[in-house]
């Protein structure tokens, strides 16, 4: 069993009155925590994540019979059900024991989604010509996940520092802008929370790494960023709601003229 928490949102739970939806089940070593909305129940920000999709969530042997209401202190047990009624995935004592072939994985974890993100940008810029070398920094207070060491038009080596983002939302063509609050709560995907140079997010739907110059993307988000409305959303991987602004990038293309956007490595 997962030493971790696992969270399973979005999901729909049986009652002995019915279900309800936006329900929550916290798993903990191999049983059953806390079951509630998913708005109401504390996620620790460290647990891996499931998302049902809307599915039905409770206790059963992965047919395709009744699910009984998931009770606190039980052993999870817990099977996920389709909006079709198809079994989606089956767990025995926290640990996923079946997962039909061509569903995708229900695990979402946020400092995996992070990790994967940085080894992309990692491997991209070692393709550049004028690459030199590139460094990963573990987590050390600064926001900062890499240096990129290069050389210049002129030749001198120079080096940069970044930040890399996920994508908090499949929305295509935006970036989207924690608020203060949301930034304490996921601080790797806080704005204010980094001290690199540049500031790289990565939309992997979309195929592009929009790479923006910190500074001047926070300069311009004190004179512009009250204009968007705040939107709270759910970023794969992480534990809770959070308020954010979605910010079109050709909004930027003209106001930061040094940003870039790269390509995803292949």
């Amino acid at each position: 069993m997962s030493p971790r928490a696992i969270a399973i949102l979005n999901c729909r739970v049986p009652t002995p009155e019915g279900a309800f939806a936006s329900g929550a089940i916290l798993v903990t070593q191999g049983v059953i925590a806390a079951v509630g909305r998913d708005f109401l129940l504390a996620i620790p920000p460290d647990a891996i994540l499931i998302d049902a999709k809307g599915g039905l969530v409770g206790v059963g042997e992965g047919d395709d019979g009744m699910l009984q209401p998931p009770v606190v202190g039980a052993p999870a047990h817990l099977v996920c059900h389709s909006l079709r009624g198809e079994v989606q995935w089956v767990m025995k004592r926290g640990e996923t024991v079946f997962s039909p072939p061509d569903a995708a994985t229900p695990m979402m974890d946020w400092s995996r989604r992070r990790e994967n993100a940085i080894r992309q940008v990692m491997t991209l810029l070692a393709r550049h010509e004028e690459h030199r070398a590139i460094e990963r920094i573990e987590a050390d207070g600064t926001g900062i996940d890499c240096i990129w060491r290069f050389r210049d038009d002129r030749g001198q080596e120079q080096e940069v520092t970044i930040r890399v983002v996920p994508a908090l939302h499949p929305q295509p063509g935006h970036i989207l802008i924690l608020d203060r609050t949301a930034s304490q709560q996921l601080p790797e995907a806080g704005l204010g929370t980094t001290r690199a140079h540049w500031w790289f997010y990565l939309h992997e739907a979309e195929g592009a790494i929009y790479c923006l110059p910190t500074q001047a993307l926070k300069r311009w988000l004190l004179a512009h960023a009250s204009t968007y409305p705040i939107t709270l959303i759910q970023p794969p991987g992480a534990p809770q709601r959070l308020r954010a602004r979605a910010i079109p990038i050709a909004h930027l293309l003209d106001a930061i003229p040094k940003l870039r956007v790269l390509p995803c490595p292949r």
